[in-house]
């Protein structure tokens, strides 16, 4: 049995794409998209500050730890 397409389904269809694509060009404008951008950026910039903090902070930890070692390292030979 071959049932028959409806055609207010095509109709309804192209009127969904128009509706999705309008709302799509209205909420993605230019300004938005550059805004959202900037922010993005911003946001790398101050993760990769804080990376580097980071690092500075583990290199410094490294190298106290070795100092602390070699002080203590003296100080047994010392006796």
């Amino acid at each position: 049995m071959n049932i028959p397409a409806d055609p207010r389904h095509d109709d309804f269809e192209r009127r969904l794409t128009r509706v999705e694509a309008w709302l799509d060009a209205r909420l993605v404008t230019r300004d938005v998209f550059e805004v959202w951008s900037t922010n993005i950026i911003d946001r790398l910039d101050k993760t990769e500050d804080a990376l580097k903090w980071i690092m500075r902070f583990a290199v410094a930890a490294l190298l106290g730890a070795v100092l602390n070692i070699v002080v203590v390292a003296m100080t047994q030979l010392g006796r």
